[in-house]
């Protein structure tokens, strides 16, 4: 029995840690149509910064000061 369960254990793929940069160029780039929040696994939040231009701007810019810790805790949770 012990046999069997060592065979059909789950499989756990490696994490990909977000990098702080790609975040940041993406930010840079099409953080107003929320590119950076696509990568970083907040789809909901991206979704709206693309049909609202990323809060007006305002989000946009608020973003700017958390980039580095939401890249932090999205790694420390790891997914």
């Amino acid at each position: 029995m012990q046999e069997y369960q060592q065979l059909v254990q789950p499989v756990q793929k490696p994490i990909k840690q977000k990098k702080k940069w790609v975040a940041w160029v993406l930010w840079a780039t099409l953080g107003l149509f929320g590119a950076h929040r696509y990568y970083l696994g907040d789809i909901t939040m991206g979704v709206i910064y693309t049909f609202t231009v990323g809060l007006g701007s305002i989000g946009w810019l608020i973003d700017a000061t958390r980039i580095n810790r939401r890249v932090d805790i999205i790694n420390a949770r790891g997914y």
